[in-house]
């Protein structure tokens, strides 16, 4: 058998038939013979034949759509089933049904690859003419059969659609049940369509809107009866409800009047569905039509889905009327919304947030309660009330503990709260406000910001009630937009203070370059300054004690004295300021340091500033550089003297203090007991753009040649390491107060300090005095044989050493410079002290900047003496070095 055979068989002859007759059909066959013989079958029954005679062809063919295409597998471009496989992948000719037919693929896996292929039929040839019209007829009921169904799917789209656009842009309840029974009615073809509407007071039925035939037991707006009994049903099951004939069904108990009016009417079968909302029935979409007429579970499908679109719109229309009643309500929101965004004052905020609330919801009162966290408490931020005086009331608790109260338990739980009636409630503690406030119910809301609990909104009612539904959203929606602000300022303060630090860092660092700076100039010329600063201030002293010194020249010298020592000040200045100065703490009493600076303060002030000392009895102790401490005092005694170039007042002042938490983190200091030392004068203040800038380093407000610009600066940093902290408070025509704070410590046991005053002790002792600078050398021997000491000098280490091996005497002390040419000070130390355990080392250096300082400031046992220095300075270090002297010979004489 090949696809060459005739398709049909020519013995057999096919009934005539008129079911099809305006149908066409698309053969497909690469025979002519073929085309004739299946053409002249299909006319039997009046089918118009078209011919195609390859796969291509008939594919563009198939774009005129045909009802049918009869198709030959076997052709000689593309087979059958690829044919077959395009026209079904292509969505406009899809539809069309296919019959495959072949005389070669005739295996049962061929008609099955056909027929998953797409097709709709599989023949195999030659075909009995009688099964090619049946099967051609069968393909085309099928497809007629699916175009109703689309059609009525489409009409039922249309529909749905229709009423859908209808409901979406009406809000009048009958309008929308008039729209959706008139459209239901049309679409299901039935006698009658009802709709029927469920009073929300009492429950009832009520049919609002009917379509159809006139019902005598039906109108509208009245209770219902008859038929309108069997949406009561529907009901009260909470389901859809469907029968052929009511009158006859044991399920629905109808009464004999109204079985006599459906009777009268001619309603038998009867179909309804809820219309619910969220779990609430509505109404009821119901169909009425003659007995006997089934509606199917497609049809109950179809009614429901109008019943749903007819009950979001009734719905949709009752929340409109509401809305409408709402409008004021949501231009309140909207206003408040846009104050929120643009308004700079947060208060201003939180009262527009209470107002709304009371204008809103038709309340008394309403608080807005910040959380503060530094103290766990809620602190009131806004508030409105109807009435003065029950504001006032509100204002009596100023503050709220987490946990604490019916604001504080809502905090703590980030929970809301309602109480109908507060007076009556025990939850609720403060009776006073509820009962001279006339208040009832209340309502409290958390305010939440992402994560946190940021505060409450409260809301006091003058009547006992419960809130709706909306009411608590709406609550909830201003109590989002009060977080928002307490977020937003929140967020707004930790910014200003990441900016105010990020200021301050950049200071420091601007102030690090500075120290810096003078730090690398400090030490660059205080070695060589220093060692000159020494030869001039210790010839004056040597001259000074001379008896021939008391002639007219001494005041000369004594003035050169007085300038080399203020010139070693300076320099002190620069060195602490860089922080390479020398720090030597004591633990020391400011009671007992102030007096004896008193003579000294009052000649350096004048007789036109009075000072006083101001000094509490019971002040405590500190640890700080003596030295550090006097110049502290110096330079702000004569800061405040500048200032009163016309007289006035100067007091200085001590006390005990605590500083808290908050106050020590405002100075960057630890919270704890401190000593207060206060320098207080009377002259002309600064401004704030002065106070900003006064510890900065080289600023002055002074006119050239009368500050350094220092004085301040090295204040702030001697200060800064003793651990303390220091302010300033002042205005111009007000005065200035510098405060300093220094770290309380316990008061020592047995004497502090010494005799300064006293002279230094004489000794016989042999010294070895290695030092770079002949002038020093020079100066420091004689000085010490004024003493009575025996001194070896030596310009530099090597010559040190050569001493030491020619000399056999023994050496009680080495006296060496730190910084030397050929060798270091502690190099050469250690060299000799290893052939002379029994030597003692005094290290005296111009820079202390040296490795050797920083060991000295760890290692007590390392003793140092810092240039410039005076002949006794040194005789009195030595002294102590050395021990106690052995004679009892008068402590200075004069050469």
């Amino acid at each position: 058998m090949t696809d060459h055979e005739p398709t049909v068989n020519r013995s057999v002859h096919a009934p005539q038939a008129t079911d099809h007759r305006a149908a066409t059909v698309l053969v497909v066959d690469d025979q002519e013979e073929n085309l004739e013989v299946t053409t002249a079958v299909l006319a039997t029954e009046g089918f118009q034949a078209v011919w195609a005679r390859t796969g291509r062809e008939a594919l563009a063919l198939a774009t005129a759509q045909p009802d049918l295409i009869i198709l030959d597998v076997h052709l000689p471009d593309l087979d059958g089933f690829e044919v077959c496989r395009r026209l079904k992948s292509r969505p406009a000719t899809a539809a069309i049904p296919v019959l495959c037919l072949s005389g070669v693929y005739r295996r049962t896996e061929d008609r099955v690859r056909g027929l998953d292929g797409g097709a709709d039929g599989y023949l195999t040839k030659p075909a009995a003419p009688e099964e090619l019209l049946a099967t051609t007829r069968a393909l085309l009921r099928q497809r007629a059969e699916a175009g109703r169904a689309g059609a009525r799917a489409q009409a039922t789209t249309q529909a749905l659609a229709q009423v859908s656009r209808h409901l979406a842009g009406e809000f009048d309840p009958a309008q929308t049940a008039h729209a959706t029974v008139t459209t239901v009615q049309r679409l299901f073809g039935v006698r009658r369509t009802a709709f029927y509407a469920v009073d929300p007071s009492g429950g009832a039925l009520t049919c609002v809107a009917a379509a159809g035939d006139d019902d005598p037991g039906t109108r509208l707006g009245q209770a219902v009866r008859g038929v309108e009994t069997a949406a009561a049903h529907v009901v009260l099951r909470g389901g859809s409800l469907a029968s052929a004939d009511v009158l006859a069904d044991p399920w629905i108990a109808l009464g004999d009047p109204l079985r006599e009016d459906l009777r009268t009417a001619g309603y038998g079968a009867l179909a309804g569905v809820p219309l619910t909302c969220h779990g609430e029935v509505l109404g009821v979409l119901a169909l009425a039509d003659r007995p006997g007429r089934v509606f199917t579970a497609e049809d109950l499908g179809l009614l429901a889905a109008f019943a749903d679109q007819a009950a979001l719109a009734l719905q949709n229309a009752r929340l409109y009327q509401r809305a409408e009643a709402r409008a004021e309500k949501l231009t309140t929101l909207s206003a408040l919304t846009r104050l929120i965004t643009s308004a700079a004052d947060s208060e201003q905020v939180f009262d527009s947030v209470a107002r709304a609330a009371v204008m809103l919801l038709g309340a008394r009162a309403a608080r807005v309660w910040g959380d503060d966290p530094a103290h766990h408490v809620l602190r009131p931020c806004g508030s409105f009330a109807l009435d003065p005086t029950l504001g006032q009331l509100m204002t009596d608790v100023e503050a709220v503990a987490y946990g604490q109260g019916m604001v504080g338990r809502i905090f703590a739980s980030r929970a809301p709260a309602y109480l109908a009636d507060a007076q009556q409630d025990p939850r609720w503690q403060n009776r006073r406000l509820v009962t001279e406030g006339g208040l009832h119910a209340y309502a409290g809301i958390p305010l939440i910001a992402g994560e946190r609990t940021v505060g409450v909104l409260s809301v006091l009612f003058g009547e006992r009630r419960e809130l709706a539904p909306e009411e608590k959203t709406l609550l909830r929606l201003l109590a989002d937009q009060a977080a928002i602000v307490i977020e937003r300022t929140r967020l707004f303060e930790d910014l200003k203070t990441s900016y105010e630090e990020l200021e301050r860092t950049q200071t420091q660092l601007v102030q690090a370059q500075k120290m810096e700076a003078v730090g690398q100039l400090a030490g660059g010329v205080a070695h060589d300054f220093n060692n000159l600063l020494t030869v001039i201030a210790g010839r004056c002293e040597l001259l000074l004690r001379r008896p021939a010194a008391d002639g007219p020249q001494r005041r000369d010298v004594a003035l050169i004295q007085e300038t080399a020592r203020r010139a070693g000040v300076l320099t002190r200045q620069l060195l602490a300021f860089s922080q390479k100065g020398i720090c030597e703490p004591e633990v020391l009493n400011l009671n007992a340091v102030l007096p004896d600076l008193t003579a000294l303060l009052r000649r350096m002030i004048g007789e036109h500033i009075d000072l006083v000392f101001e000094p509490d009895p019971d002040v405590g102790w500190i640890t700080t550089d003596p030295v550090q401490l006097e110049q502290v005092i110096i330079n702000l005694v004569v800061n405040a003297r500048d200032a009163m170039p016309s007289g006035g007042r100067l007091v200085l002042g001590t006390r005990n203090v605590e500083v808290g938490a908050p106050a020590a983190h405002h100075a960057g200091i630890d919270a704890g007991a401190y000593v207060q030392l206060s320098v207080q004068d009377t002259g002309t203040g600064m401004d704030a753009a002065t106070r900003a800038r006064i510890f900065e380093p080289f600023f002055t407000t002074k006119g050239p040649g009368k500050g350094t610009g220092l004085g301040l600066a090295v204040v702030s940093r001697i200060v800064e390491q003793s651990a303390g902290h220091i302010e300033v408070d002042s205005a111009p025509g007000r005065g200035t107060t510098f405060t300093i704070h220094f770290p309380r410590v316990e008061k020592p046991h047995g004497t502090v300090g010494q005799d300064l005053a006293a002279g230094p002790a004489r000794g016989t002792e042999v010294i070895l005095m290695v030092e770079d600078d002949d002038g020093v050398r020079a100066l420091a021997r004689e000085g010490l044989e004024s003493y009575g000491y025996t001194v070896l000098e030596a310009r530099h280490a090597a010559e040190a050493l050569a001493i030491a091996e020619r000399d056999r005497r023994p050496i009680q002390l080495l006296i060496t410079d730190v910084v030397m040419p050929d060798r270091g000070g502690p190099q050469l130390a250690a060299r000799l002290t290893a052939q002379r355990p029994e030597m003692s080392v005094l290290y005296v250096s111009g820079y202390p900047g040296d490795a050797l300082v920083e060991t000295w400031r760890s290692d007590p046992a390392v003793a140092f003496l810092p240039k410039p220095f005076t002949p006794a300075g040194l005789a009195r270090k030595v002294r102590d070095l050395l021990g106690p002297a052995a004679s009892t010979a008068p402590q200075e004489s004069r050469p």
